[in-house]
């Protein structure tokens, strides 16, 4: 049996394969699904022209190599498309891959981990709930957030730093600290996972002055600043936004206020609890309600009173703080709103559950009998809340199959794509969001593209501009329907402009595709329009 159980791990990342990998192609590319594949594709092709992102870019022969894609979030992740990319051609089969691939070690690494923390019963119960968990399986497929990068960084640091504790082998906190430099690179919000990490290790080890050397703090130090170093840069010396972001000072999101906390919460459980059972993503990708929810959230939290009342031991502990803090760094940061950042706090709801029911199993096995009826329980627990999350998962595809899907997922985006290369020698402006990642990813950035939409927003000395040369000779202007479009207030200030142009002939309408999604306005020569 030990021997079968070994393969166990291999096991978990095949069956994760085969819940992350049917109807790739399905549903078309969502415009932050594919905004980090640009600098990726500009390295393998030279195009589109560089630099990218908020920050100044590296370069290196003709190939500009970006830093950041916004000021809390790097580009490491789309140098993690590269390989995909080479290997595989440059198309969405090739992206979404990618995300599972690092999910997928993550999820191997992660079982290793919590075998080295709590014992080889808890790791396949653990591994088992977060491999069929809807949510971990299609952020990771999307990588929506992206999330993938950091459920391998923050599992692979822990693995190390738990190997260090039981060894006190340099190799491994080294490897450790190395782990959190590049989650912190990956995204800022990292800080989270360092914030309740720090509180859990000292709430159930206590500082251990014993076994730290000034090299451990100094090793630390460097790997961490070496991480924030283009934030640093990029916010306090370079008036980033992020800081203020994090105070609540930015445009359009609630402000900070101990009055809020309370308010804060009461949303961020019930998007934990949305989170756990599948509603939110399903809901974002088909803008529908899931019929058959995970029973996950009632288990989460049968198992807090369970550890209260009859578990004791470290491993609980850790994993219950890791929880709370984490749960804690989300309600305090202003900005934190979608299940994107609830993600932070996976996997440790499913490890928590595993350690805490074995070792309710073995606290009350007393006797032979009680512990085969005490692991039944337990098993039939552990299958019934997957097998609930199993039919989430194929709900969630047979939404996929059926077309029926949130507009900003359509497959019309091909259609978008194929007018715009039969035109690509024209000048192409697109005013909306959701088209313009689509179209550079899709075309390999072949199509040249003009301003981008929140010109119109951002930019006071851009409505001028833009009326000077309104409509300019032989361009495209590409807008969502009516009933299609995502920055009401870009279309609505476009309409004003076109719609004189409109009666005057200088431009003409032209759906694409099907005509629901997309609309394009080409702009008429004079000879034309008489």
């Amino acid at each position: 049996m030990q021997r079968a159980l070994r393969f166990f791990p291999l096991l978990a990342l095949g069956v994760f394969c085969v819940l992350t990998m049917p109807r790739l192609n399905l549903p078309g590319p969502y415009e932050d699904e594919v905004a980090m594949t640009v600098p990726a594709v500009h390295l393998l092709t030279g195009k589109p022209n560089g630099p990218f992102g908020p920050y100044e870019n590296w370069k290196i022969g003709d190939r500009y190599i970006a830093l950041l894609s916004q000021d809390y979030l790097s580009c490491l992740k789309c140098y993690a498309y590269t390989p995909a990319f080479y290997v595989n051609g440059i198309n969405l089969k090739s992206a979404r891959l990618t995300g599972i691939v690092i999910a997928g070690l993550a999820l191997v690494i992660g079982f290793f981990f919590l075998r080295r923390l709590a014992g080889q019963l808890p790791a396949i119960l653990g591994t088992v709930l977060l491999t069929t968990d809807l949510s971990y399986v299609f952020h990771n497929r999307h990588d929506w957030g992206p999330v993938s990068l950091m459920f391998l960084f923050k599992l692979s640091a822990l693995y190390f730093f738990l190997a260090w504790w039981r060894t006190n082998r340099w190799l491994y906190f080294s490897l450790g600290s190395v782990c959190l430099g590049l989650g912190i690179l990956d995204k800022a919000n990292f800080a989270w996972f360092l914030f309740a990490g720090s509180l859990a290790f000292l709430l159930t080890c206590g500082l251990a002055w014993r076994r730290w050397r000034i090299g451990h703090v100094m090793i630390l130090i460097v790997c961490l600043l070496a991480g924030s170093y283009f934030y640093i840069d990029r916010n306090f010396y370079s008036q980033g936004r992020m800081i203020s972001m994090l105070k609540g000072n930015s445009e359009g999101f609630e402000k900070f206020r101990p009055g809020a906390l309370y308010e804060r919460t009461r949303y961020h459980f019930g998007l934990l609890n949305m989170t756990l059972d599948g509603r939110v993503f399903y809901g974002f990708s088909t803008s529908k309600d899931l019929p058959n929810r995970s029973l996950l959230p009632w288990l989460f939290g049968i198992s807090i009173p369970l550890w209260l009342i009859l578990v004791r031991g470290r491993p609980a502990r850790f994993l219950f703080f890791l929880n709370l803090f984490t749960f804690v760094a989300l309600v305090l940061t202003p900005e934190a709103g979608g299940s994107h950042h609830t993600m932070a706090i996976y996997p440790f709801p499913h490890y928590f559950i595993a350690v805490v029911l074995v070792q309710v199993r073995d606290r009350l096995a007393l006797t032979r009998t009680r512990r085969m009826v005490a692991t039944g329980v337990v098993a039939a627990a552990i299958a019934t809340v997957s097998l609930s999350s199993l039919v989430g998962i194929k709900m969630h595809y047979s939404a996929y199959a059926a077309g029926q899907v949130d507009p900003r997922w359509t497959a019309q985006v091909y259609a978008l794509v194929d007018y715009l290369q039969a035109h690509k020698d024209r000048p192409t402006h697109l005013f909306d969001w959701g088209m313009r990642h689509n179209v550079l990813f899709l075309t390999k950035g072949e199509i040249e593209l003009g301003e981008p939409y929140w010109s119109v927003l951002l930019d006071p000395d851009y409505p001028a501009q833009f009326e000077k040369t309104f409509p300019e000779p032989r361009a495209l202007y590409v807008l969502h329907t009516e009933k299609a479009t995502v920055m009401k207030e870009a279309r609505d200030w476009f309409m004003a402009h076109a719609k004189p142009k409109l009666e005057a002939g200088l431009l003409r309408e032209q759906g694409i595709g099907d005509g629901s999604k997309f609309v394009a306005y080409e702009t008429v020569s004079p000879a034309e329009s008489k």
